[in-house]
């Protein structure tokens, strides 16, 4: 038997995980924060990237995207640019709400490295990040704080585990 997640949206396309990636990697070394947005009532996916107010190495300060009131945050998304994937004590303090988060990092290497965890109103469970299975590293390499993760680019292959 295998945990899954199942979400309302369906799967998370790698498509808009990787446009993220194209943008944040247009950004570094400087961070960038976005979001996919579920709209239920539309029955789609979108991603957002929030306004940066102030972004550099080492952090990014915004201003969250506008979202209609059925629109629903399902994965919170920030960059580390040229430093490793991790989620830092300012984003435990940040993650009090329900979703999904990615930090990806190294963006100047060809493949970046990628944290995942579930964020449950305080709640933070390092999940294992899909590209990192694929390569077979083991469950739950590389989604905790300080780990650089996996060397894959999440744009270019399939995730093997299920967020449905």
């Amino acid at each position: 038997m295998r945990p899954q997640l199942e979400l309302a949206c369906g799967r998370l396309p790698r498509t808009l995980i990787g446009r993220f990636v194209d943008a944040a990697r247009a950004a570094a070394p400087a961070e960038l924060a976005g979001a996919l947005v579920y709209d239920p009532h539309a029955g789609q996916l979108q991603l957002v990237l929030h306004t940066s107010v102030c972004a550099h190495a080492g952090q990014v300060a915004y201003r969250l995207a506008p979202l209609a009131p059925q629109q629903l945050v399902v994965l919170d998304l920030h960059s580390h640019g040229h430093g490793p994937a991790y989620f830092s004590a300012g984003d435990d303090r940040d993650d009090r709400g329900m979703c999904l988060a990615m930090v990806v990092g190294d963006l100047q290497r060809g493949q970046p490295s990628v944290a995942f965890r579930l964020c449950l109103n305080g709640l933070l469970l390092a999940l294992p990040h899909p590209w990192q299975e694929a390569r077979g590293t083991g469950a739950g390499a590389g989604a905790g704080a300080g780990d650089t993760g996996s060397s894959t680019d999440p744009a270019k292959e399939i995730p093997p585990w299920s967020i449905y």
